[in-house]
């Protein structure tokens, strides 16, 4: 009797797995998107198609370029209480990939790969200003609980070059080496520093509350050859803006 009750669990384990791995990725989607809709209401997701196993969707999020999302699922995670996802987000100006891990208490993802301009200027373009080149995402790593982040940590690279900017006189235009950013966590919040030969050119902090503050430095201005502003302070915060991502 305990034998037979334990083959039928099994079965209808393995009956659920299969479930899980290889039905329909819209009706697991119907699951979720109200969930999702409220974490972040911004985001619009269509065309989910093919499996969990192996599947895609379409994402837009604001005035961002369209992108796919494509995911194949690894079975033998599942053995170990675990759903691993290789993923990859590809679209205009954007190409980025990696594993994602959901456990019992927290998803682990670790990211790389590229954004260009054609990704970031349809949001620069809002605050007056338009990047030339590429920027490299490596060793991005982010762990969350469901609530908020518990590790984030990674690095960018920006290949320089000429960025226009729109003033009173017209479209201005200055000329930018290359530069670096480092992303980290300090308490709840996250910090994208953005730097150049080791310090400070921009730091953006994104708030648990979904507000994101970038503060500019006047060393931005003295690398790019600006005569504003006329403080000696490198350090010193020039411009201040906020925004409420989600």
């Amino acid at each position: 009797m305990k034998r037979t009750l334990f083959y039928v669990l099994v079965g209808l384990l393995s009956f659920a797995g299969f479930i899980v791995v290889f039905g329909p990725a819209s009706a697991i989607w119907n699951l979720v998107k109200a969930d999702v809709k409220v974490a972040m209401p911004d985001l619009k997701v269509s065309s989910v198609a093919g499996t969990a196993w192996n599947g895609s969707a379409n994402l837009k999020y604001r005035d961002l370029p369209d992108a796919t999302l494509r995911w194949t699922t690894n079975p033998g995670a599942l053995l170990g209480g675990q759903l691993s996802f290789d993923t990859q987000l590809a679209g205009t100006g954007q190409d980025i990939s990696g594993p994602l891990v959901f456990s019992t208490n927290e998803v682990n993802a670790q990211f790389q790969g590229k954004i260009t301009s054609e990704f970031v200027n349809p949001l620069s373009t809002r605050y007056g200003l338009t990047f030339p080149g590429s920027l490299t995402i490596e060793h991005l790593a982010l762990v969350t609980d469901g609530n908020w982040f518990k590790h984030v940590s990674g690095a960018f690279y920006w290949d320089g070059g000429p960025v226009h900017y729109d003033t009173y006189q017209g479209l201005q235009e200055v000329l930018l080496p290359p530069l670096s950013g480092e992303l980290e966590q300090q308490g709840e919040e996250v910090l994208l520093r953005i730097t150049h030969e080791g310090k400070s050119l921009i730091n953006i902090t994104l708030q648990p509350t979904g507000w994101a503050r970038i503060e500019i430095k006047t060393r931005l201005f003295v690398l790019a050859q600006l005569p504003w502003p006329t403080t000696s302070d490198l350090d010193a915060p020039v411009l201040l803006m906020e925004e409420k991502l989600f």
